[in-house]
């Protein structure tokens, strides 16, 4: 299916990895990808006289113009491959609420944006603010970074929330390479009410008590990952048998997709809390912040299908 797509670039290393995916991405013909700069404010200068005030600004403004149309000349140079309608916007303000507000604005169904942003480019303030993005936009949102490269292999990372659903069916609009290789992972978060204690002598009844609670744990998590996995089967995606692991749900994907030398991990943005799963808000932001591939980050609800 078509698709609006919104690629926010500030001309850094991963911005320039975010090209590269994108353009390693079977992008359905007759998208549109809109390439999005977000340039500072004019900055005040009360210290200087009115005609060295006004010189700085025009000298900083040129220098702006310059940097503005490499980047944007860039981003088209990367995405020329692809048989898409290119639109280039530049925005002014600060980069993350200027990001946020063009997905609404330009009805846009995904973003991609590089993990960290370093522009030399005076103006250019994107950078971090990928995380802000994940979290505050309303769309899914793929932060890249490395080499570029399509995904062969992907982790899925479940835990039966409706955002994790809508992680597996992201399959239905991401445009993953046909010969993706998809592992589902479902982590167990071990509930220790003495927030690392040792038991005391004779609490038995608590002891078995928390053997139960990791029983259930386990089931729920091994129950939620073949459910996702039946799904993903149903659609026609492969992959090995699901993995359930035991240990800090944001420490064991990473880790995860390091063995298995994943080149995308899904996520949804927010999963379950308290003892029938883990708060996948905040291990999703953990994610997106140490992982060293790409991370989609989706949401619900998911990108409608045409």
């Amino acid at each position: 299916m078509a698709q609006r797509i919104l690629f926010a670039t500030d001309g850094s290393e991963d911005a320039a990895a975010a090209g590269k995916l994108l353009a390693n991405l079977p992008i359905q013909p007759g998208s549109v990808i809109v390439v999005l700069t977000v340039v500072a404010e004019a900055p005040t200068l009360p210290g200087l006289s009115a005609a060295r005030a006004a010189a700085v600004l025009t000298e900083t403004q040129a220098a702006t113009d310059v940097g503005l149309d490499r980047v944007l000349e860039e981003a088209r140079r990367s995405l020329a491959g692809l048989d898409v309608t290119l639109e280039t916007v530049a925005r002014t303000g600060y980069a993350s609420p200027e990001i946020v507000d063009a997905v609404d604005e330009l009805t846009i169904d995904w973003v991609v944006v590089g993990a960290r942003g370093r522009s030399n480019i005076p103006g250019f303030v994107l950078g971090s603010v990928s995380q802000e993005v994940a979290r505050h936009a309303s769309c899914p949102v793929l932060v890249a970074r490395g080499e570029g490269r399509p995904p062969r292999q992907v982790l899925l990372a479940v835990d039966g929330s409706t955002h994790a659903l809508a992680a597996v069916r992201s399959v239905e609009w991401f445009p993953m390479p046909p010969d993706a290789q998809i592992q589902v992972l479902s982590v167990v978060h071990p509930f220790d009410p003495l927030g690392g204690i040792a038991m005391p002598p004779g609490a038995h009844a608590l002891k078995g008590a928390l053997g139960e609670i990791r029983r259930e744990e386990w089931a729920a998590a091994t129950h939620v990952a073949a459910q996702a996995r039946s799904t993903l089967l149903a659609l026609g995606w492969d992959g090995d048998e699901p993995q359930v692991r035991e240990g800090h749900p944001a420490a064991e994907i990473l880790r995860s997709a390091a063995e298995i030398e994943a080149d995308l991990i899904v996520v949804g943005s927010r999963g379950l809390r308290g003892a029938r799963g883990y708060r996948l808000g905040s291990v999703a932001q953990k994610v997106a912040r140490y992982a060293t591939v790409p991370v989609l980050v989706v949401k619900v609800p998911p990108v409608p299908v045409d």
